[in-house]
Order: C-alpha cells, then structure tokens, then sequence
C-alpha cells in the first residue's frame, strides 16, 4: 500500500520502494513509560508517599521493521535519515504523527537484491505539542472509574484478571530482623505489620467507532493518567478509593480496520493498598 509512511512528507513506499512491515501498530501506539518519582518508604506508615506534582515522560524506543526491493533503495531511504537528527514519521493509517531520531540499524539481511532491516527509532519528546481532547465514546459500564471519570468515557474495559489483581495482598514491610550466630533462628520485631505498594498491570480493551476517535480517546487516557497529583481508582463492588500512579504500558494487538480497537495493559503502582 502506498502511503503507509511518509517521512518530512515524503512517501517512503512510492519514493524508494521501502516497505513498513506489520506489527508497527503496537510500537507506535505503546505509551512511554512514566519517569521514576521520588518516593519515601516510611517503615511506619502503609505504602509509600509519592512526589508527583509533575509527572513527566521517559523518551520512547521504537523498534520498526522494513523491506527494500533494492540496495539503493534502502541507501537513499537512510540517506534521508540521517540528514538532520529528528524527522516527522507519519503513519496515515493511524492518523499518527511523531517526531523520531534513528539511533541505529539492526537485524539486516539480504535475499538478492531485497533487504529487511529494522530501524531503532527514538521519541525523545513524547507529548510535545500535545493538545487535549476530552474523550466522548462509551463502552459497557463495569463500575470502574479514574478520579471522577468513568472508564467508559473512553471506550476503555478493564478485561478478566483486574479484580484478582486489585484484590491480591500487598506484601508486609520487613520488619527488624535480628540474627545472632550463636542463637537458632531470627528475633522479628512483629508488634506492627505495613504494608507495602502494589505494583499491578491491568488487561484493556479500547474501542471506538471510528479510528480517529480511538486515537482521541487513546491519546486523552495517557494525558489524563499523568496529570499531575495522584489518580484515584474506584474499584467495581470496594468500600474505597486506591490512589495510584501509572509507570508503563504494553500493546498486544491492535486493529483499526473496523473502526478501532486495541488490546493493551497498564501498569500502575497502588500507593496506599
């Protein structure tokens, strides 16, 4: 297909019969994981205090792969690449466009006179020029919300597996423990038990009836999710709120040719479990 990439405007496939392969989606949708906050552990206080009064992006490493129906072709193709750091790669499909340094090329192999190669790409901005739009789809109600925001609104299901990995026991905080060589065993000071943060990935299904809408929505979730200060989760059938942060994301598919949907999972940290 024609147009499936145009680089600073130009379309790779047409221009120098350089072909982006499946499984871009996923690499190209996968959210940056969260820079680590500062945190203090207080031994005596359940769960952990978190500065997240401005959360903030680790640049994105992207993996893409390629074939070139010729030597030269690839050469000129690179060429353009390397002439100035960061280029506009615009995925049509998607409706998706970043800003990518090439940091290297990898896994090259040659068949005659076509090549397959991979590009290492780096988002080192991710966000920047970012303008919010407010999701507007809606998906089956399960009850769960962030802050005051129904999942829903984003088209957005938490899949079988969120509820067993909400509801697993955070672990204890060690305790002091004393071990003498000439004594069997330990002495463990457990006159009070704490408990630590929960680290949990949550299975999502997003949908949308349109693929520009899932890419709205898609793009709001993340915005929304670090904002700054805590988020809250309000958890289908609790008694309470889980205050929570997220740290990273992995997509498993992704599909926009019937409007859009995508299987992903989200990994946050419970603060206070």
């Amino acid at each position: 297909m024609s147009g499936i990439l145009n680089i600073d405007g130009i379309d790779v496939q047409v221009t120098y019969g350089v072909y982006l392969l499946e499984g871009y989606c996923s690499e190209v949708l996968r959210y940056p994981s969260l820079k680590q906050p500062e945190i203090n552990d207080w031994h005596e206080e359940d769960g952990i205090e978190v500065d997240l009064v401005n959360p903030t992006l680790e640049a994105k490493e992207l993996s893409l792969s390629f074939f070139a129906k010729s030597k030269s072709g690839m050469h000129d193709f690179i060429g353009i690449l390397t002439t100035g750091s960061v280029h506009q790669f615009s995925f049509t499909e998607l409706g998706v466009t970043l800003s990518l340094r090439v940091s290297g090329v990898a896994n090259t192999s040659i068949v005659g006179q076509t090549i397959n190669f991979e590009l290492q790409l780096s988002e080192d901005l991710p966000g920047k020029d970012y303008i919010y739009l407010a999701p507007t789809s809606s998906a089956q109600d399960e009850g769960y919300k962030i802050d005051a925001l129904n999942i829903a609104k984003y088209g957005l299901i938490f899949l079988q597996g969120t509820q067993a990995a909400i509801a697993k026991p955070a672990a204890p905080k060690q305790n002091l423990t004393v071990n003498l060589k000439g004594k069997s065993g330990v002495s463990y000071d457990g006159a009070t038990v704490k408990l630590q943060s929960k680290e949990i990935a949550i299975p999502c299904l997003m949908r949308a009836s349109t693929g520009s809408q899932f890419i709205i929505n898609y793009k709001a979730l993340l915005y929304d999710l670090i904002r700054s200060g805590a988020r809250s989760l309000t958890v289908l059938g609790a008694d309470r709120v889980l205050p929570f942060y997220y740290k990273s994301s992995n997509v498993d598919y992704i599909d926009l040719t019937a409007g859009g949907w995508c299987k992903f999972s989200l990994t946050i940290v419970i603060i206070k479990p």
